[in-house]
């Protein structure tokens, strides 16, 4: 291993988040903060009926209101109407949570993959034969399309 000469600064070395995270007093305190948002999603996950736990987010705690994000309005509808129960439950773990409050904040759509159909070559030798068999119509047109993008 080669050692820096004189004059040139070393490369500082790849070091863990959480490790930064304890260095000074307000990362600290944000490491603390992570944590307990991460042990309050927790508990509210453990409670959550499985259909919305999944589509569920803990927010922010000002007071004694918590705030939960629902992927849609059906969710957050839902959710209000068990206010009350997951109140008392989380109340029950030592939270010190009054109510909640329900914020829609839709998921981001998952990207849909690149069809991946493939026509043989047999197939688009019967395409073929089918779309010159057909009077001139917008059927005639699309299996021409289809031909000509799988003929490739």
């Amino acid at each position: 291993m080669r050692t820096p000469r004189a004059g040139m600064r070393a490369k500082p070395s790849a070091r863990a988040v959480g490790d930064l995270l304890g260095e000074t007093e307000a990362l600290a305190a944000l490491r603390a903060g992570v944590r307990q948002v991460a042990a309050l999603e927790r508990d509210l996950a453990a409670i959550l009926p499985d259909y919305l736990a999944p589509h569920v987010t803990v927010g922010t705690i000002k007071g004694e209101v918590l705030t939960v994000f629902a992927g849609h309005s059906a969710l957050a509808a839902r959710l209000r109407h068990l206010e009350r129960g997951l109140v008392q439950s989380l109340q029950q773990r030592g939270w010190p949570i009054g109510g909640f409050k329900v914020k829609v904040k839709p998921t981001v759509p998952r990207e849909v993959a690149a069809k991946q159909a493939k026509v043989s070559a047999a197939g688009v030798a019967c395409l073929s034969a089918l779309a010159a068999g057909l009077e001139p119509s917008p059927l005639r047109d699309a299996i021409e399309r289809m031909v000509a993008r799988h003929a490739r």
